[in-house]
């Protein structure tokens, strides 16, 4: 054990493989004393003093024989703590493989003692102890530990007996002496609760400090907390021990030993109380099944009235009773009731669950257990007192319990299709229906449409449950099942729809009503109104006619145009609007019924989002109508369907439709072919003449549509529209451009790529915009072709608006590097873009593929495939321009040069080479090293320098260059920008030991303005082999070096022994350093 004031530091230790050790680092030395083993103690002894150094401890054990009349207490003392030092006493259990019982710590300082109570622990079976004190001052303490075993012998209580206690209590070391009293109770039933009631306190009512009662043992008061099962007692006062508590304590039921501890606050020489036990129990009225009993009384508010009952049996080899049980409060006068019930046990005890909720009422309530949740047993019903109507007029009411077979199909009502009938419901009560559709001729769209209207209600909510083949209900207050239900919380209506893939899965259609499921009952019940009946979408009729619907809330309306009605190409406009009482929610679909996809077993779907459509003056912003295109784009047979749903209008949400057939033309009037001039003027109201079919539609070439804007109105302007299709309403855009405006543009081109054109399913333009306009139309198709080119000879070419030129190049040596060089006329004003690819032809997609990168630009692009990833193949090139160049065929002058270039240059030794490179090109300097001049020092020099424009950077290996591709390996680098002297790299003789073959790569790093810039360099390689000087012992020899370079001396004829002095001087010009 280390005392709580020692800070350890624990550090792992290298053990080499073997077992791990620890090792403790103790930061206050005074601190580093580890008791011995634990001192036994008897459990009526007394120890003998022990000194307790600082920071340090000394542990006791000691081991108790249970006694449910014992009191056990450990105290300690200290002898010389005068001086303000405190020590500190620790309790806790250490049972094997059992969690340890800790009690709170007691700590003793100035000449006190303190004590620990163990009583109740040993009553838990807790009977083995560890005692630890600590010393946490900086002095010496002196303590000793004695531990009290006291047999009690409280006095005797009896049922009903009260007994009274007078005399003097006298003061301990450990506080006010307690007063014992035991008395066993077995209770009369499983519902009875034990009392135990103090009264006549003296001297004063304030006398008592604290009074608790403990089952099985002797509780002390000294301790505040304890394991024991300690209950608080009033003084004066009363304790009730409820049904929980006992069960708590004894769940069996059986006989409790009940131990009272009461002490005074202090010394009391005339103590006095009278204490008294008692045990109640319920009454409890046994029913008869279907005989109602007496008229009942409460008398006082909350007073609770018991009654019993066997439940239904559970016949044989059944899982669930045969029959329902029935519970009625009647005839409820002069108040007002609360009742429940529970199985095998009374209602209203909080140590279990509530089954049924409370059924407050002034005149009646009725409680219904379905046969499938009835449990075998007796059932337990309770009725209190919830409000008296006069204080001085009891309560009156009557209880009536029945059995009742679960009801069959064989009581439900037949509801014709479309017949409204009219019912009442009691609460908690069902009223069941079938459906029968009479005769209606169904169709694959036909939907159920169950609506309830509560006409006047005593209570809330009421609910409908709709079911297939089964009674419809639910399983709180039946067992009924349902497909579906809805529910009014007071006055109105609530709908279940059952659309098309629901209804026809099932053959027949249960309907039921329950009455309210709320607290209270007043009045004879719940009126209601209830139709059923098979519909059909409603069909829209042909043009402007104005046709009405309504919605409550969460019921659809559908709505049907069919396909016969519209032919390919056509328009019908359909308008949802004057919506009064409430906003609905609009969908559209296809060939299925419209609604929200997102609802569960959804039969109907939706080809957009709902659209919400509000009542007039609903708010700024508010959609008050909507308005839906409803087009035959093609041959298959599609009918429209449009849902409407009431979102929350508790009374419905009314609305009109309105559907409008368009006039304008389906098809244009004109067809005209490439290179044909049309020249025309937009008329107001003549949309027909506008809209042209392209007469090569469909093909692989190059399409290029022109607009030239002749004459309009100030700041007039005309739109170019490029369909797809042969039916205006159908087409889908895939061009367009405007001439005139503020920008008096005069002329615009669409224009489609040859996969782009080929993929359409015919082409129309469509011209729109001011009236008045004079304009030409023209169209043409081209079929591209890509041309040859020569390594290194520049070809020259015009480019207009969208137009790819298209190239290739042979590339037949792997030795090489591909640079691909594009120069535009900057006069224009545009940007133009390279595209270089393996795959023909080069380009943007769609129709094309490049690879990356591309370069865009209005000067110069580049494009470099180095050595190392060159391919022998052809290379795909082209440009292209999509600049706006706003004028009549635009022209974009550009040359285009393709070179093939050697990648390996050699160089040679006392040579200086002159270069160019882009960046991102790589150009591979090879130099050949017949023989190594010497063995000593720096030998070769390698200079680079002259940059202009840029940055390079140059790497240096041995071996063939194209040998390490791609990632190629070197051993020393040197970079060099624009404006840096010249940089040098030296090798001295053990960095160059190979003849043969070395690789000098330079790189173009960065380019200082524009990446398709030439980046100039020099390289030079400079041999500086030399033989080392000899120097003889007492020679002076004159000499001089080249600033950075070394001058080699070789002194022989030294003897191992010799002592050898150097000097070095007469230095001139600079200085020097020696090795």
């Amino acid at each position: 054990h280390l005392p709580a004031c020692t800070d350890l530091f624990l550090e792992p230790i290298n053990t080499m493989g073997r077992s791990v050790l620890w090792a403790a680092v103790v930061a206050v030395a005074v601190c580093a004393h580890l008791t011995a083993a634990a001192t036994n103690l008897n459990p009526t002894d007394a120890s003998p003093n022990f000194v307790l150094f600082p920071c340090s401890q000394e542990d006791f054990y000691i081991s108790y024989k249970y006694d449910p009349l014992s009191f056990q207490e450990i105290e300690i003392k200290s002898s010389n703590s005068s001086n303000g030092n405190t020590i500190e006493m620790l309790v806790n259990n250490g049972l094997p493989g059992s969690d340890a019982v800790i009690l709170p710590p007691c700590v003793v300082g100035d000449n006190k003692a303190c004590s620990v109570d163990l009583t109740c622990e040993l009553a838990d079976g807790n009977n083995e102890w560890f005692i630890y004190v600590i010393n946490r001052d900086s002095d010496p303490v002196e303590f000793n530990i004695t531990t009290f075993s006291r047999v009690l012998k409280p006095a005797a209580l009896q049922l009903n007996k009260p007994v009274t206690f007078d005399g003097e209590v006298a003061g301990t070391d450990f506080g006010t002496e307690n007063v014992f009293y035991q008395i066993p109770i077995q209770p009369p039933s499983e519902f009875a609760m034990v009392n135990f009631t103090v009264y006549d306190v003296g001297p004063d009512e304030d006398s008592v400090a604290i009074a608790v009662v403990n089952p099985f043992s002797v509780a002390s008061t000294n301790i505040a907390e304890t394991s024991c099962d300690l209950f608080p007692l009033e003084t004066p006062g009363t304790l009730i021990l409820t049904a929980c508590d006992l069960e708590n304590i004894e769940p069996d039921g059986g006989s409790v030993t009940w131990f009272v501890s009461v002490a005074p606050k202090s010394y009391q020489s005339n103590f006095t109380f009278t204490i008294v036990a008692s045990v109640d129990d319920y009454v409890i009225t046994e029913l008869t099944e279907g005989e109602a009993t007496p008229v009942e009384f409460i008398s006082k508010e909350d007073d609770v009235l018991y009654y019993s009952i066997a439940a239904p049996p559970i016949p044989d080899g059944e899982d669930s009773a045969a029959q329902q049980l029935n519970i009625s409060v009647v005839d409820v006068q002069g108040g007002q009731v609360n009742v429940s019930y529970a199985a095998n046990y009374l209602p209203w005890q909080e140590c279990k669950p509530e089954v049924s909720a409370p059924c407050l009422s002034e005149t009646r309530c009725d409680l219904v257990v379905p046969a499938c949740d009835v449990q075998q047993d007796v059932y337990y019903i309770a009725v209190a007192g919830q409000k008296l109507a006069a204080a001085n007029q009891p309560l009156a009411f009557r209880v009536n319990v029945s059995y009742a077979d679960q009801p069959s199909t064989k009581v439900a009502t037949k509801i014709k299709n479309g017949v409204y009938f009219a019912g009442s419901v009691h609460e908690n009560q069902y009223r069941h229906f079938v459906f029968s559709p009479n005769g209606y001729k169904e169709s694959a769209d036909t939907y159920l449409d169950v609506q309830l209207y509560v006409d006047a209600t005593d209570f809330g909510p009421t609910t409908l449950f709709v079911n297939a083949d089964a009674l419809a209900g639910t399983s709180g207050t039946s067992c009924l099942e349902h497909f579906s239900r809805c529910k009014v919380q007071a006055l109105g209506s609530c709908v279940v729809q059952l659309f098309s893939c629901d209804y026809s899965d099932y053959g027949t259609w249960y309907v039921s009503v329950l009455g309210g499921d709320a607290a209270n009952y007043f009045g004879s019940g719940t009126r209601f109104t209830l139709r059923a009946g098979l519909q059909d979408p409603r069909k829209l009729s042909d043009e402007s006619v104005i046709e009405y619907g309504n919605v409550y809330s969460g019921e659809y309306d559908q709505w049907v145009v069919r396909d016969s009605m519209l032919d390919e190409g056509e328009i019908i406009y359909v308008e949802v609007a004057s919506v009064v009482g409430g906003d609905i929610s609009v969908w559209e679909n296809r060939d299925q019924l419209a609604g929200d996809s997102c609802e569960t077993r959804a039969c109907y779907d939706a080809i957009a989002p709902p659209a919400s459509v509000w009542p007039d003056g609903s708010g700024a912003g508010r959609a008050t109508s909507y308005t839906m295109e409803l087009k035959r784009c093609s041959d298959d047979d599609e009918d429209y369907f449009i849902g409407v749903r009431g979102e929350g209008a508790p009374n419905g949400a009314e609305y009109t439709m309105t559907l409008v057939r368009d006039a304008g033309p389906v098809q244009p009037l004109a067809t005209i072919s490439a290179g044909e001039l049309i020249t025309g003027t937009l008329t107001e109201g003549d949309g027909a003449r506008t809209n042209f079919t392209l007469a090569d539609g469909g093909t692989s070439k190059r399409l290029v549509v022109t607009l030239t804007l002749l004459q309009a109105p100030d700041e007039g302007q005309l739109t170019l529209r490029l369909l797809s299709g042969d039916l205006l309403n159908c087409a889908g855009e895939v061009g367009s451009c405007t001439t005139g405006g503020a920008n008096d543009v005069s002329t615009c081109q669409v224009v489609l790529q040859p996969c782009e054109f080929s993929a359409l399913d015919g082409a129309m333009a469509q011209l729109s915009g001011d009236h008045g306009t004079l304009y030409n139309l023209k169209y043409e198709v081209y079929s591209p072709s890509t041309a040859s080119l020569k390594s290194g000879v520049a070809v020259a070419g015009e480019l207009h608006y969208k137009e790819y030129a298209f190239y290739k190049l042979a590339v037949k040596s792997l030795n090489s590097t591909l640079v691909v060089e594009a120069y535009f006329d900057n006069d224009m004003g545009v940007a133009a873009s390279l595209y270089v690819s393996t795959l023909p032809d080069a380009g943007r997609s769609p129709c094309y593929t490049f690879d990356a990168p591309s370069c865009t630009s209005a000067e110069k692009c580049v494009y470099i495939v180095n050595a190392c990833d060159i391919q022998k193949t052809t290379y795909y090139m082209s440009v292209y321009t999509s600049a706006s160049v706003l004028r009549p065929y635009p022209e974009l002058k550009y040359t285009l040069r393709a070179t093939q270039q050697d990648a390996l240059v050699p160089v040679e030794f006392q040579s200086v080479n002159a270069m160019e490179i882009y960046q991102g090109q790589r150009i591979f300097h090879t130099l050949e090293v017949d023989n190594i001049d010497s063995d000593a020092g720096e030998i070769v020099a390698i200079h680079l320098g002259a940059v202009q424009r840029g940055s390079v950077q140059l790497y240096v290996s041995y071996g063939s260059p194209l040998a390490h591709c791609p990632c190629f390996e070197h051993s020393h680098t040197l970079a060099a920008a624009a404006g840096d002297a010249v940089q040098t790299l030296t090798l001295a003789y053990c960095e160059l030991t190979q003849t043969g073959t070395w690789t000098l790569e330079v790189v173009g790093e960065k380019a200082a303005a524009d990446p398709a810039q030439l980046i100039g360099y020099t390289l030079s390689i400079q041999n500086l082999a030399q033989d080392p000087a000899p120097l003889a012992v007492g020679d002076t020899v004159e000499a001089s070096a080249r600033n950075g370079r070394y001058k080699y001396f070789e002194v022989k004829g030294v003897a191992p022994t010799d002592q050898v002095t150097l000097e070095v001087t007469d230095v001139r010009g600079g200085s020097v350093s020696v090795f």
